[in-house]
């Protein structure tokens, strides 16, 4: 159990009256019955215990006064109690809407069909009845801004713009109030799906969790394909048809130093064929240049000069090069100056600690 103390400035009802938000000295805020109200004064010193892992109000002390004090078993069969009741309410009413989110999925093109059908298949019923009428609303709006906006680069210009001003454009797409982080986090995916959606059309964009660049991140449990199929599927769209953004897609959040994610030797043998160059980083001294190029370089910059990369300190003005540094995290920084290249996230441990890059060499010829 982890304890906090605080003194009490402020005493809040909530809108039903059940519950009474306590604000203390130090910033903390915690939401208690309001039964306890005359209990608790402005000015005296409350102790709290919280639950673990849950983080849920497991004690109350007021001086010397204790009004309640829950053992951990108690606290885990009162969660446990919660949260079946919750779903048994959840899954009556899935029962009852079944129907209605059958005709919103009949409605959707095939390829939002898949990234629902891959959900269902994966998370089973519990996805259908925790997660299914948010993502359906999710894939509806995506294809509104896809059909409004019409082209990639217009979704992209979408993200750019204010809410005021995305409103004006899309009026029927939904857009958060500030500190709605569960509606901006939705509102997001259907920008970066409308976007994959008119950018990749046959890539089925069910690309998981939060976006890094529009990239890869597993959210297994919201129903998702295992993280590894997620990309090979992409990769073996990237080996048929090499484009710079299916590339770096399918090499998005790649395990830095592991010998199981190192870049597929078919994908290389395609960017070899269709002259596009992966740039990487496996050591703090090592720059690795694989596909249409096979080359290592060192810290620093390598331009693109007469047709070659070469090492260099000064760059010709308005030179294509690449700059590489061995950053803090352990990992590459990589940047492509007077030229535009991919990017891809590349992570130890699941965390992002720099990126690689996707040129197409064909842009600078």
């Amino acid at each position: 159990m982890k304890h906090i103390t605080f003194m009490v400035v402020r005493i809040e009802a909530t809108e039903k009256g059940e519950y009474m938000t306590v604000i203390g000295d130090n910033d903390t805020k915690l939401s208690l019955p309001a039964v306890h109200m005359d209990s608790i004064d402005i000015g005296r010193h409350i102790e709290v215990g919280l639950h673990e892992p849950s983080n849920r109000v497991q004690m109350v002390k007021v001086g010397e006064n204790t009004l309640w004090n829950y053992t951990d078993e108690e606290m885990k069969t009162q969660i446990e109690k919660e949260k079946t009741e919750k779903f048994a309410k959840m899954k009556e009413a899935y029962e009852g809407a079944k129907a209605a989110y059958q005709e919103v999925y009949d409605q959707l093109p095939n390829i939002y069909k898949k990234r629902i059908d891959i959900r269902r298949n994966n998370g089973g019923e519990d996805f259908s009845i925790l997660y299914e009428a948010h993502e359906l609303h999710v894939c509806e709006m995506a294809v509104k801004l896809a059909r409004k906006l019409g082209t990639p680069e217009e979704v992209m210009r979408y993200t750019t713009l204010s809410n005021e001003e995305r409103h004006a454009l899309v009026p029927e797409i939904e857009i958060p109030e500030i500190g709605d982080y569960v509606g901006a986090s939705s509102f997001e995916n259907v920008m970066i799906l409308a976007y994959w959606h008119l950018a990749e059309p046959g890539v089925v964009p069910y690309i998981p969790g939060t976006p890094v660049k529009l990239g890869l991140v597993p959210a297994h449990e919201y129903g998702e394909p295992p993280y590894a199929i997620s990309r090979a599927v992409i990769s073996e769209l990237a080996i048929r048809n090499p484009k710079p953004s299916l590339v770096a897609m399918s090499l998005n959040a790649m395990e830095y130093m592991d010998e199981i994610d190192e870049i597929d030797e078919a994908l290389l043998d395609s960017c070899k064929k269709a002259n596009i160059i992966v740039v990487t980083g496996y050591s703090d001294d090592c720059v690795e240049f694989d596909g249409a190029v096979s080359d290592e370089f060192s810290e620093g910059k390598i331009a693109y000069i007469d047709g070659k990369w070469i090492q260099t300190e000064e760059v010709p003005e308005g030179t294509p090069y690449v700059t590489a540094q061995y950053n803090k995290a352990g990992g590459w920084t990589f940047g492509a100056e007077n030229f535009d290249a991919h990017e891809f996230v590349v992570c130890e441990q699941g965390e992002v600690i720099g990126n690689g890059l996707v040129i197409n060499v064909n842009d600078l010829l």
